[in-house]
């Protein structure tokens, strides 16, 4: 907007109630205080006290000069009551007559007009979808990604209904490329804030975006490769970022003592399966220019916190498959089997209807809302029945233990696992697998036979089934799909992977 910052706080506390000092376009000093939400009359009494300070003291820095008056602007995400509105107006009087400037405000409506308005000469294309995409720029970054916004965010960037056509080809392969673009300035919450998992799954939506899009249109891989390499750079680059800090210096034992105990082992479990599905993409051809060198540290790290981990739904099975794979892949075979005894009774015996049993959330529930769940929160009325007997990963978990030999796990599970229905969603499209959701496919559902044929299931073990042509062609991306898309955990994409890994072994 042409404004000149010469100061901006890094801390909570507003300094005199002036989160940022700028020069407006003809050089006069401005100072803006910053909230999110919604000021009410309620919030408004809380910050009267840091308006008076931004509005009455002048700006302390060494660029202003200290007899000069500036402009005081109120600046937040939400909207301004009315009442407050009022009350804002007969300060402005009285400050006048004090000789200060009047308070003005900036409300949400206004930042998402002005942020429309300019940011186009930094965009490399419109944004369909500038209220969302400001959403994620100005959100803390703290809690995990927000999957199904951003797989909108994504699908307003790089939408698959159009029709494909030679020139649009390249107008395919231009929106690609500024879509990477367009994304980093999305995840600027998530930088603030380190939020290195956040954005390993930003990072694997948008590669298996593009995917998508390049099997829709049939683009030849030059015109979308480059823009893979580099997301793939910056997933490297994330996640040795989380190796440092759980490596290096051990971060999984610290925190908040009144709250680590509780969030650890959820912590725990997502860790291990970021770190895990690294060392298999590097085992399948990801390029990694750090992991080799720590493969060492993370295995003794497997082995440690894979002991205290938490599983309050099936989409926490699916970063403790990987780990499981990763240890029997580095020779850790009797942790690994361990990990698969306790992954499958898990899957299946938490599935059981009866009303003492711990339920095990199904993968479409969010992790955040699954951890919260596990730690006491009530579920929505007739939740726990809409998933009780129902899975979507334990059908592929059996037929991993059957290509183990694990027939006695299974003979003592079996009675319990004839109860399940295992579920697996169907898309028209296989590329769809690649999409946060599709909207045209089939449910298909099944339960097994009891008694069950065991060289029945060990052929069925060897079967697999349906997946992605680019998954089969990028066998690295296979354990971040797998880890970011808990909901695709079918017996396609974990059969495959494990017969790569032992292929590749």
């Amino acid at each position: 907007m042409g404004y000149t910052v010469v100061h901006s706080t890094t801390h909570g506390p507003s300094e005199e109630g002036k989160d940022v000092i700028a020069l407006d376009p003809n050089g006069d000093p401005v100072a803006f205080q910053l909230k999110r939400g919604n000021v009410t009359v309620s919030s408004w009494r809380r910050i009267k006290g840091q308006i008076d300070e931004l509005v009455e003291l002048p700006i302390q820095h060494p660029s202003i000069a200290q007899d000069s008056l500036h402009e005081p602007v109120l600046v937040t995400t939400g909207w301004i009551h009315e009442q407050v509105s009022r009350r804002i107006g007969g300060f402005n009087r009285s400050w006048a007559q004090r000789g200060h400037r009047p308070l003005r405000t900036w409300a949400g409506s206004q930042l998402s007009a002005e942020f429309k308005n300019h940011t186009r000469q930094f965009m490399p294309q419109q944004v369909p979808d500038y209220h969302r995409l400001l959403g994620f720029m100005i959100a803390d970054g703290k809690g995990l990604l927000d999957k199904s916004e951003f797989a909108i965010l994504l699908r307003t960037l790089l939408p698959l209904e159009l029709e494909s056509t030679s020139d649009r080809k390249l107008d395919v392969a231009r929106a690609i490329a500024a879509a990477a673009v367009i994304v980093e300035y999305a995840l600027a919450g998530f930088d603030r804030a380190n939020n290195h998992f956040a954005r390993v799954e930003a990072y694997t939506m948008m590669g298996c975006r593009i995917q998508a899009v390049a099997t829709r249109f049939n683009l030849p891989a030059k015109l979308w490769r480059p823009t893979m390499n580099l997301i793939e750079t910056a997933l490297d680059r994330s996640v040795q970022l989380i190796a440092a800090e759980a490596l290096d210096f051990d971060v999984l034992d610290q925190g908040s003592p009144l709250t680590e105990p509780a969030v650890a082992p959820y912590r725990n479990a997502l860790v291990v399966g970021v770190l895990s599905a690294h060392g298999l993409w590097d085992m399948l051809g990801g390029r990694s220019e750090w992991f080799s060198d720590r493969i060492g540290q993370v295995r003794t790290l497997l082995g440690r916190d894979c002991k205290r981990i938490g599983l309050p739904s099936e989409s926490f099975i699916p970063p403790l498959f990987l780990a499981m794979l990763f240890l029997k892949y580095h020779g850790e075979i009797k942790l690994s089997n361990r990990l698969c005894q306790f992954l499958l009774a898990h899957a299946v015996l938490r599935k059981e209807k009866k009303p003492n049993v711990r339920p095990l959330w199904g993968p479409y529930l969010s992790r955040q809302e699954a951890i919260l769940r596990d730690l006491g929160k009530r579920p929505e009325r007739n939740d726990r029945e809409a998933w009780e007997q129902v899975t979507i990963t334990a059908w592929p978990l059996i037929l991993v233990a059957a290509r183990r030999l694990m027939r006695q796990d299974l003979e003592r599970l079996w009675h319990a696992i004839t109860s399940l229905h295992f579920t697996e969603f169907v898309p028209d499209k296989a590329y769809h697998r690649l999409l946060w959701r599709f909207e045209n496919g089939i449910m298909d559902q099944m339960m097994v036979a009891r008694p069950q044929s065991w060289q029945d299931l060990r052929k069925q073990a060897g079967q697999g089934g349906e997946v992605p042509a680019s998954l089969k062609r990028d066998l690295h991306w296979l354990p971040y799909y797998l880890l970011v898309y808990p909901h695709r955990f079918n017996p396609g994409p974990v059969l495959l992977l494990d017969s790569a890994l032992s292929d590749a072994t």
